[in-house]
């Protein structure tokens, strides 16, 4: 497997597994929640926003309980989170008072993680998959587009300077294990 690349070790059957089908549709529905967002839909955003959720939960779930674990969905998984944050942050920053500081940095922080990984993937010859403090952050972030698409105020500064901390805080995570996979 080492001395494959990434894009071999993904094979066609991997597309018809449960897991990668409910990660596949979590990156589609990015879209519309960008633009019921943008619309101002909110009783349609609590819906889909629901369903990205439960989804989220939801191909993990079938990965391991179907033994469907794949390259493929370990690509797919964040790159779903990805599109459907930086997304969120545009949408919020340009009708929701999403500090423009706050939403390049949470944007900027995803193009970086994706650019180390490929980076370090395209060397150690397998997907680098989501550490722990990466999951963490993105749910942080994922409150933080919360509380602003439904105006809770309360909550807005908190997790406004926790997201800004996470995100630190990942970046190096992901930068110290990139590099101890880089060094073996």
């Amino acid at each position: 497997m080492k001395n494959r690349s990434i894009l071999q070790s993904v094979q066609l059957k991997h597309f018809g597994y449960v897991a990668n089908l409910i990660t596949m549709g979590r990156i589609l529905l990015a879209v519309p929640v960008y633009m019921s967002l943008r619309a101002h839909n909110l009783k349609l955003l609590v819906l889909l926003v629901a369903i990205g959720i439960l989804s989220d939960y939801m191909d993990g779930y079938f990965a391991r309980k179907r033994n469907e674990v794949s390259e493929l969905g370990k690509v797919l998984d964040p790159l779903a989170d990805k599109v459907m944050i930086i997304l969120t942050a545009l949408a919020l920053m340009i009708d929701y008072r999403l500090p423009l500081w706050l939403g390049w940095t949470i944007i900027i922080r995803d193009i970086l993680i994706v650019i180390g990984s490929v980076f370090v993937s395209s060397k150690i010859k397998v997907v680098n998959p989501s550490n722990w403090m990466g999951k963490i952050t993105v749910n942080i972030i994922a409150f933080t587009l919360i509380f602003y698409m439904f105006e809770i105020t309360l909550l807005i500064p908190l997790f406004k300077w926790l997201s800004l901390v996470f995100i630190v805080v990942s970046l190096i995570s992901y930068m110290i294990e990139g590099l101890k996979k880089l060094k073996n």
